[in-house]
């Protein structure tokens, strides 16, 4: 494989309840039925994948969070962007909520050539941008910090 290759969009807040439908909303991130429960109410952000001679950079869209909110973690030649925000308990104060923040995480399988020593990320006007190198092989395992 040349090319970075998504592998999972999951919201952590919605897990899979073994229910048809919310499998297919929870693989194509788009509800089969139209729902307007606040539990159903989630997003995972979208990404733009883009390859340089250097290597190749995620644009992550997700506004709403602060950098300590991001995990990013290499392992197994897959990289996985996550967060975990807590949901505040006055849903039923709402008289109309149209945008709330959940946890979510997406992974993308890294190609052979990359390296993770080199990963750098930045979180900047609600983008969250990922730079990953293509130079040696990297290390089994890296946590990468967000600045």
């Amino acid at each position: 494989m040349s090319t970075i290759f998504p592998i999972s969009r999951f919201n952590l807040s919605n897990p899979i309840s073994g229910d048809f439908e919310t499998l297919i909303d929870a693989f194509f991130n788009t509800p089969l039925r139209n729902t307007r429960s606040e539990d159903s109410f989630y997003s995972v952000p979208r990404a733009n994948v883009s390859k340089a001679d250097d290597g190749y950079s995620i644009q992550l869209a997700a506004p709403g969070y602060s950098r300590d909110d991001f995990n990013i973690i290499v392992e197994n030649n897959t990289l996985t962007i996550s967060t975990t925000v807590e949901l505040s308990d006055d849903v039923n104060t709402y008289t109309t909520r149209e945008y709330s923040y959940s946890g979510f995480s997406r992974s993308w399988s890294l190609p052979k050539g990359t390296t993770a020593d080199g990963i750098s990320a930045r979180y900047d006007a609600g983008i969250l941008s990922v730079v990953v190198p293509t130079l040696a092989d990297g290390e089994p395992s890296v946590t990468v910090n967000v600045e």
